[in-house]
């Protein structure tokens, strides 16, 4: 910059507030990065190596955090509505928001619209454990502990998908080959569970519950009602369960 010699990049986009020219107290250049100054949400989390991970301790509390433990065994803790925990590897997607009109000061998002485990085969004994409603808790690999304390809450024991759509809900299990048996527990309410491959247990609380023992889909409306249960086209097993 034939101006000011000292200052390098000054990178401006979007709606016009240009940086001024800046340096240090000892002439170093100031980088700034100017965005167009609208709050957009995530579109997509996920997990990026898969096979490579160790032994975690997580804990959160609040609303709307996302949780991918990895590979090997983890220990997921939640107190709050509307998140997501998936004991191995996974991603969550989100819509996307029109930001033609959008201006300075704005936020744009439309809220989750997929949450699914990848990489189904690995994974390790996953602990989680959610004190909450409206949460959705994948175990992926091998055999997990799922136990949540809230209503209206999604859980799949191994591999799953969780679909939202605008007047439907999707549940259903997937890489049917890879799983463990798991523990799954929910409270009161309308909850969607979903063993997955193995013998499972699964235990929910009072309350018009859709309950798979082993492979299936479970779709509802956005009151969570369940319109259709099915598990025509998955592997059975035996499982014990428990509703209220």
């Amino acid at each position: 910059d034939a101006e000011n010699p000292a200052f390098i990049d000054d990178y401006t986009t979007g709606i016009g507030k240009t940086p001024g020219r800046t340096a240090d107290e000892k002439g170093n250049p100031v980088h700034r990065l100017q965005t167009d100054g609208v709050n957009r949400d995530a579109y997509r989390i996920q997990s990026v190596d898969a096979e490579n991970g160790g032994t975690d301790m997580i804990k959160v509390g609040g609303t709307n955090s996302v949780v991918v433990g990895g590979a090997e065994n983890d220990v997921i803790v939640i107190g709050g509505d509307k998140n997501v925990a998936l004991g191995d590897n996974g991603r969550v997607k989100y819509n996307n928001a029109g930001n033609d009109d959008a201006v300075y000061g704005d936020k744009l998002g439309l809220g989750m619209h997929i949450v699914e485990t990848t990489n189904d085969s690995i994974g390790g004994v996953d602990n989680i454990v959610i004190a909450g409603d409206k949460n959705v808790a994948m175990g992926g690999a091998e055999g997990d502990s799922i136990r949540i304390t809230g209503a209206d809450n999604v859980a799949i024991g191994d591999g799953g998908r969780y679909t939202i759509e605008e007047t439907r809900l999707y549940a259903e299990s997937k890489s049917e080959q890879h799983g463990g048996q798991d523990f799954i527990s929910t409270g009161d309410g309308k909850n969607a569970v979903i063993g997955g491959t193995d013998d499972d247990v699964i235990r929910t609380g009072a309350g018009n519950d859709a309950i798979v023992g082993d492979g299936g889909k479970v779709i509802m409306d956005t009151d969570r009602n369940a319109l259709m249960v099915s598990n025509e086209g998955y592997n059975v097993g035996t499982d014990l369960g428990t509703a209220g």
